[in-house]
């Protein structure tokens, strides 16, 4: 067979069932790039009734591709994206291109909510709830290569715990 080859690009899974999904070929669908979105799965460290307050997340990424990132926090299921009266406290960082060598790297990110939320921003707070999740957003279309979000760790201080309920 002669010609160049088509990539395909591949999205996969870490969790207990694993699984690898091929797209058609190429990075587009219909000459629209595709945008991966992936989601954390939410914890409530001090269980669905306690309270907690969320200081930093490290998150360790491998890449050999270019690609922007952007990472937004969701506490109680309301993500920090500037919408709906939520301040934006997303973070945006850029992968370089390091083709064809990987690269694994970590990535700080302090949580704080300004206040007051509209106007000249006085001081921050941390941020409390009782579930917290992350959302990964590639901002610009994938290239050839690897993108894999292989660690998220959260940094929190437990204020209440869940209250155990009885049953009688």
């Amino acid at each position: 067979m002669t010609g160049t080859p088509i990539p395909v690009l591949f999205f996969g899974g870490r969790d207990t069932e694993a699984s690898v999904l091929e797209t058609n070929n190429g990075f587009q669908d219909n000459l629209v790039d595709y945008v991966p979105l992936a989601l954390t799965n939410p914890i409530a460290p001090a269980g669905a009734s306690g309270e907690c307050i969320f200081t930093n997340i490290y998150m360790t990424i491998t890449h050999d591709m270019p690609v922007d990132i952007r990472v937004t926090p969701i506490v109680d299921f309301i993500a920090l994206d500037g919408t709906g009266g939520q301040p934006d406290e997303r973070l945006i960082f850029s992968l370089p291109d390091l083709t064809p060598d990987r690269l694994t790297e970590r990535f700080e990110m302090g949580m704080s909510l300004p206040f007051p939320l509209t106007g000249p921003e006085r001081f921050r707070n941390s941020l409390r709830g009782a579930w917290f999740q992350l959302q990964y957003e590639a901002i610009n279309g994938l290239a050839l290569g690897d993108l894999i979000f292989d660690q998220t760790e959260l940094e929190y201080e437990v204020v209440r715990e869940s209250v155990a309920a009885e049953t009688p």
